[in-house]
């Protein structure tokens, strides 16, 4: 004879006597009461379920009652039947029941992710009169379980969520909010793993609009977590694109600004505080997380092609940035509004309108004048080299000016702002300059980059760098610089290091762009000089008298950087001081010819091998023809024949010296006679770039370097006499530069 199902009250007291023993899975009582409910629910009894479902969910709180719970069948009985109820008792019970059991526990989690039932469960997240109940089942199913956290995902969980957080639902279901925030954020790893079409278009703006609405009345964790998952969903391209067009942006830049104001002051901060217990470390460690991701994704979203159009000057964004931004006391709202801005500014266009703006200068500029003061830079001539009562800055100063200092890079790339940003090099920079901890710090890097952009191609900022500089007296701005060269290559242990290298080399670059704007002219010489044209001559040389280590430089810098840009700047330089141009000889003239003459021999032979490259258009031949006239060592020969590659480049073509001599003062005379060219300034953007070794390097290299070679042997046949073999590298080195340029005309 069959046994009869207990009664719904038998099985509840039954149940309630084990409630919270952990002997239910010795007794039969889970058997008993699956028996009970399959025979309540074949006769639609949701009351009588409903009391046995409640009971059992009581007991799932208790940890040894889940696995029991799964293994007994009435787990998986819910599950296959939960469709079948509407929105009643029962089914609140039963949602009890699945979320209860699912606590820390994987095996009745793999059990709800085998029954597909997950889709369902979201479904009811659109029933208010169960979303209390629906909302914790869901959470207790997907945390630590990832195939539950995919199929909620591709189920609509985040849009159902974000419906009830944006929008009226929210105030019945308040107290939940916490917990969906957590929900979103445990499920936007999912949306890292599937392709986001699941997630509902305009997500991050909808939550960031909720933020924005209703920071004040959300508690701290509230806010943090609402924080954390807004910069989940934007992190995503799609929806920083989606925040750009949809408006928002100032929304995001109004959130990040009020997330710093609940911050507490740094000295404030103590992991040991007693009143701070392990959740109040959780959450301020989870708001400088925040911090981070709201300076990355906000200079995200200043890249994207369309932020100028959409944040450029002109909108209330841009004013946002260089009025409250930039000048606020926050180091973190600086370093936003800095990449903001210098990303803005990625063209000359955008560049120009961005440095016009006397807001945007101003507020730069006083964040590098205040960074003086974080490096504990002193003006005084005495100060002394060491820095021992110097407190170290924290992260955060030292970072905001780097981007200052970035950004104002940007900006000083057009020509229009050069003169703009000039005032930089009145004080400011030349108190980095001089300062030893500025190279410890690191700052050097951006603070030289920035001093070339300001000088070069620009002649007012030029003559900042020969004027004296108030705090050394007898001492321009440039002799500051050829100093910190000095004080950096004097420093063997670190002079191999990539960032001084290329601090070195910005040096180098400002000392060459400074030297031509004062040195070069790009109108034709007069025949005869006027007292005017006297007048600049001797500027000149009084320039370079003042700066006798300019001369020896530009030598170093034409054996240094192998870079044809690099190397075009100097023959620029020099080709301009050898000139005459056919016109009259002046003492200045010769004076200014004979300081190229002496860069270009300050390392011979090695310069005349470089000159010859230049010239002639193919790395290596320089060497080859100074050891066929027997100026060079056979072992130097090979050495620098390997550094410089043996395999010639088809494309140029040779010019021999075999039987050449009745042609050589020919074609000597005509190039002495028709040189007549202006110096050309070529292309050099983009100097500091690596080119490959065998690239053909640029007209203007030939013929500054055969307008230079011309003049000095013109004005100095006696000098370059000495061996006699030298005047003949020359006289070939004008000879088949001369052939080579006729050849392409």
């Amino acid at each position: 004879m069959a046994k009869m199902a207990k009664s719904a009250e038998e099985v509840v007291a039954s149940i309630s006597s084990f409630i919270p023993s952990t002997a239910a899975r010795e007794g039969d009582v889970l058997k008993d009461a699956l028996e009970t409910i399959r025979s309540l629910w074949s006769s639609n009894q949701e009351a009588e379920v409903a009391k046995i479902a409640e009971k059992i969910g009581d007991g799932a709180r208790t940890a040894a009652w889940r696995i029991p719970i799964g293994e007994s069948g009435v787990l998986d009985f819910f599950l296959e039947n939960l469709q079948d109820q509407g929105s009643g008792e029962a089914v609140i019970q039963i949602l009890r029941v699945i979320g209860n059991s699912c606590v820390d526990c994987n095996a009745n989690r793999d059990r709800v992710v085998a029954s597909n039932k997950i889709p369902h469960l979201v479904s009811l997240l659109k029933d208010d009169r169960i979303v209390r109940m629906v909302v914790p089942t869901l959470f207790n199913i997907c945390i630590d379980c990832v195939p539950a956290q995919n199929q909620a995902y591709e189920a609509g969980f985040s849009k159902n969520i974000i419906d009830i957080i944006d929008g009226p639902r929210l105030k019945p279901v308040r107290g939940l909010l916490g917990l969906m925030l957590k929900g979103l954020e445990l499920l936007e790893a999912s949306m890292n793993k599937i392709e986001p079409v699941f997630a509902e278009s305009g997500a991050a703006t909808r939550l960031l609009t909720f933020l924005s609405h209703s920071k004040s009345t959300l508690s701290l964790e509230e806010f943090t977590d609402a924080c954390t998952v807004t910069l989940a969903y934007l992190a995503h391209g799609r929806f920083q694109k989606d925040l750009l067009r949809a408006g928002k942006v100032g929304l995001l830049l109004d959130l990040f600004s009020y997330s710093l104001s609940l911050e507490p002051k740094p000295e404030d901060q103590h992991d040991s505080d007693p009143e701070l217990d392990e959740e109040d470390i959780e959450i301020r460690d989870q708001r400088l997380t925040n911090r981070a991701a709201f300076i990355d994704i906000i200079a995200k979203i200043s890249e994207d092609d369309n932020a100028i159009s959409l944040c450029g000057p002109g909108t209330t964004i841009f004013d946002q940035l260089a009025d409250d931004f930039l000048r606020s006391k926050n180091y973190h709202l600086q370093i936003v509004a800095c990449l903001f801005l210098g990303n803005l500014a990625c063209s000359d266009g955008s560049s120009t309108a961005i440095g016009s703006d006397p807001h945007v200068r101003e507020g730069l500029i006083s964040i590098v004048s205040n960074g003086v003061s974080l490096l504990g830079i002193s003006s005084s001539t005495n100060a002394a080299p060491t820095l021992p009562g110097i407190p170290k800055p924290t992260p955060e100063p030292l970072q905001a000016l780097h981007q200052a200092i970035s950004c104002l890079k940007n900006l000083a790339i057009p020509a229009t702002n050069k003169p703009l940003l000039g005032s930089l090099l009145d004080t400011t920079l030349p108190e980095y300059w001089t300062a030893p901890s500025a190279l410890d710090q690191g700052i050097l890097v951006v603070v030289m980059s920035l001093t070339r952009l300001l000088v070069t191609n620009c002649p007012q900022n030029a003559a900042k760098m020969n004027s004296p500089f108030p705090t050394t007296p007898g001492k321009t701005r440039l002799q500051l610089v050829i100093e910190l060269l000095h004080r950096i290559k004097e420093d063997k242990a670190r002079s191999k290091a990539p960032e001084i290298i290329r601090i070195t080399t910005d040096i180098y670059r400002a000392i060459c762009a400074t030297s031509k704007m004062l040195l070069c002219t790009n109108t034709p010489l007069p025949a005869s000089p006027t007292e005017e044209e006297k007048e600049t001559e001797k500027r000149k040389v009084d320039f370079l008298e003042t700066h006798p280590d300019v001369i020896p430089i530009l030598g170093q810098m034409l054996e240094t950087f192998k870079q044809p840009g690099l190397r075009s700047e100097v023959l620029y330089v020099l080709a301009h001081l050898a000139s005459t141009q056919q016109s009259e000889d002046t003492d200045y003239r010769r004076t200014l010819a004979n300081a190229a003459l002496t860069a270009l021999e300050s390392s011979s032979p090695q310069n005349l091998a470089i000159l010859a490259d230049c010239v002639i258009g193919q790395e290596g031949e320089g060497i080859k023809l100074l050891a066929e006239f027997g100026l060079l060592a056979e072992e130097d020969r090979a050495a620098r024949e390997s550094d410089a590659g043996e395999e010639a480049d088809s494309s140029v073509p040779v010019v021999t010296t075999t039987n050449a001599t009745s042609s050589e003062d020919t074609t000597l005379q005509k190039a002495l006679t028709e040189m007549s060219l202006q110096p050309n300034e070529g292309n050099t953007q983009g100097t500091g770039a690596a080119q490959p070794a065998q690239q053909p390097l640029t007209n203007s290299l030939r013929e500054n370097g055969l307008i230079l070679a011309c003049n000095i042997v013109h004005r100095f046949p006696d000098q370059i006499s000495s061996p006699p073999a030298k005047k003949k590298v020359y006289e070939q080195i004008i000879q088949r530069g001369w052939e080579l340029r006729r050849a392409q005309t």
